[in-house]
């Protein structure tokens, strides 16, 4: 099967992939719970895209899960309709944002300057507001410049140089919004009983890693640390 990069665009919803309910409103956490939320607000986008996260070593800073394609979490916008925040349940833990795809194919991996942060059981950890119009913009001047607009049914297009870091207000950056994404957990969330607190970044960057056949790959076999970064 070949597939090829769609530019259709038109207004975006949230979905989440992976384990667990893909509506935030489905999602349950207590004080007691041995898990996490973390939610994001996430601005109109023009096409379906996906924001991953992966778990990181923050002594070692390196990306945790590595393997043949990985295991970063992720979060799936679709434009066929919209609340204005994504959430989903993750384990305690350290994070970074890993990567944004499209049409899984394709995906600008933020090795080189990405932000990282905690979760700790029991409380929903605001992400703070996502636009992914400049991603959207970069992954697909980069696909019509490198001339690798299609791709074949499991191939992996994934581009490393100069990559913009991901595009988030910090909950604490602008005024109302850490109060907005409590208003949402209050008001639309209602199996969750736990803190909404607002996350605590920290800037990062991790090593990349290979496929089956030395492929590099954002997350993949031989994935090396990152580089110490200066407070």
């Amino acid at each position: 099967m070949i597939k090829k990069l769609v530019f259709i665009f038109a207004a975006a919803t949230i979905m989440l992939a992976g384990c667990g309910s893909t509506n935030p409103t489905n999602l349950r956490l207590d004080g007691s719970s041995g898990k996490a939320i973390v939610l994001l607000k996430v601005r109109d986008a023009r096409i379906e895209y996906d924001l991953t996260l992966a778990k990181f070593d923050l002594s070692e800073r390196k990306v945790t899960d590595s393997g043949f394609f990985g295991n970063p979490l992720s979060m799936i916008i679709k434009p066929e309709q919209s609340n204005g925040f994504a959430a989903r349940t993750i384990d305690p833990g350290d994070y970074v944002f890993h990567d944004f795809r499209q049409q899984t194919a394709w995906a600008l991996c933020f090795h080189a300057d990405t932000l990282s942060f905690s979760a700790r059981p029991g409380q929903v950890i605001f992400l703070g507001e996502f636009d992914p119009e400049i991603h959207l913009a970069q992954l697909t001047a980069n696909a019509i410049s490198s001339g690798r607009v299609v791709a074949r049914d499991g191939e992996r297009i994934h581009f490393f140089e100069n990559i913009r870091p991901p595009d988030i207000v910090d909950p604490m950056a602008r005024p109302g919004l850490l109060s907005e994404a409590r208003l949402f957990v209050e008001s639309e969330m209602l199996q969750v009983e736990a803190d909404v607190v607002p996350v605590a970044y920290r800037k990062a960057n991790f090593g990349t890693g290979s496929d089956l056949y030395g492929r590099r790959m954002c997350s993949g076999y031989g994935n090396k640390a990152g580089t110490k970064v200066e407070d």
